[in-house]
C-alpha cells in the first residue's frame, strides 16, 4: 500500500498546476514628436477684481468676470490646433465643476471658469490630459497659425449662497493639447 501512494504524489503535484491559455492580443502604440510649442506664460496670476459681497447675496449670482489666455508660440509647422485642458485636483469641486476657494477667506464663494464665448466649463471629473477629458469639460479646439495660437478664457466669482467677506484663492493645473 505504501507503494502505491507514494507512486501517485507526483500525478497529485500535477493537478495543482494551473491551466492557462492564450486567449487575446495585446497592441501598444505612441509617438514620438519633435518639440511641439512653447506654453507662453505657463505660469500666471489672474487677479481679479475686488467686490462687494452684495453682488453675490445669493446662490448662483456670479461677478468679476476677468480675462485671461493660454497661449503657445514656436509651435512645429505639423502642428495646426491647440486645446486647453484644466486638470481636476484637490482645488476642483467635483459635485459643482467650480474651483473651491482655498484661502479660507470669503464664505460661500467658488470661482468658474469659462471659454470666451461665456459657455460654462466643467472642471469635475476630468482627470487625465486627454482630448477626451477636454471636449468633455466643453474646451474647444482653436487653430494655430504661423506657429502660435492662444485660448481666452473668463475667471469670475460664483455665490453658492451669501456671501461672507474675505480673501477668495484657488488655482488649477493647465494642460494643452497640440493636433
Amino acid at each position: 500500500m505504501k507503494l502505491c501512494l507514494t507512486s501517485l504524489a507526483p500525478l497529485a503535484c500535477l493537478a495543482l498546476l494551473p491551466a492557462h491559455a492564450a486567449d487575446g492580443f495585446i497592441t501598444f502604440e505612441g509617438q514620438v514628436q519633435v518639440q511641439t510649442c512653447a506654453v507662453v506664460m505657463a505660469s500666471q496670476a489672474v487677479i481679479l477684481p475686488t467686490i462687494s459681497s452684495r453682488q453675490l447675496d445669493s446662490a448662483g449670482k456670479t461677478a468679476g468676470s476677468t480675462y485671461f489666455d493660454v497661449a503657445v508660440s514656436g509651435c512645429d509647422p505639423s502642428i495646426v490646433a491647440l486645446q486647453t485642458l484644466f486638470e481636476a485636483g484637490p482645488t476642483v469641486d467635483t459635485a459643482t465643476g467650480r474651483l473651491k476657494n482655498v484661502s479660507y477667506g470669503a464664505a460661500n464663494v467658488q470661482l468658474e471658469l469659462l471659454n470666451a464665448d461665456g459657455s460654462v466649463i466643467d472642471l469635475g471629473g476630468v482627470v487625465l490630459a486627454t482630448v477626451q477629458g477636454a471636449r468633455r469639460q466643453g474646451v474647444p479646439m482653436v487653430p494655430i497659425l504661423q506657429g502660435a495660437g492662444s485660448q481666452r478664457f473668463i475667471a469670475r466669482y460664483y455665490a453658492t449662497g451669501p456671501a461672507g467677506p474675505g480673501w477668495v484663492r484657488s488655482n488649477i493645473y493647465v494642460t494643452t493639447l497640440y493636433w
